[in-house]
């Protein structure tokens, strides 16, 4: 449009807000909340593999108060190897150790820290093998369930209850 700057298709920006790709995260609040506010990104089309997760357990027929974290995800639904496992907790260790002594400022500095790259990049590695695992095993009720909640959660940044810091962001939503 005129008066518009042109958007490369194939530009992070493009490719984030596109509707047509579906993109995988661990709980989208704060990366959300970061490219919008950084960047002006509004994500589109997410899938929470944390809220899969959940929808996994109640369709268990378990009764969920708190969100599980990526680690007890993959450890009990990414099937790795013991040795994969043990090198998951080392890296998440080391990368948890450096946010936590940073206040989570290590994420603003560059180059990042080989630590914190190894942290991200191993979550990444499993997502796809996760999700799949996860979802297969969910009716298309819960499935229903869990894209709607994804996508609120990724735009839960607008909401005045958004704080990443508050305690209740480890509560499990009701699907």
């Amino acid at each position: 449009e005129k008066g518009e700057a042109a958007v490369d298709p194939l530009s992070l920006k493009a490719i984030l807000e596109n509707d047509q790709v579906q993109k995988l995260i661990f709980d989208p609040r704060s990366d959300a909340d970061a490219l919008h506010h950084h960047f002006g990104v509004s994500l589109q089309n997410v899938m929470c593999v944390q809220v899969a997760e959940l929808a996994l357990r109640k369709s268990k027929g378990l009764k969920v108060r708190l969100l599980s974290s990526m680690a007890r995800v993959l450890e009990e639904h990414a099937n790795l190897d013991p040795t994969d496992l043990r090198h998951f907790q080392v890296l998440k260790s080391a990368g948890k150790k450096l946010i936590v002594a940073d206040d989570s400022k290590v994420w603003d500095q560059r180059p990042l820290k080989p630590e914190l790259l190894l942290y991200a990049a191993f979550d990444v590695r499993h997502l796809f093998g996760l999700f799949d695992n996860i979802w297969s095993a969910l009716s298309e009720e819960m499935r229903a369930k869990v894209v709607a909640e994804s996508g609120t959660r990724a735009r839960f940044y607008e909401t005045a209850e958004y704080d990443p810091s508050d305690r209740r962001m480890a509560e499990a939503p009701e699907l």
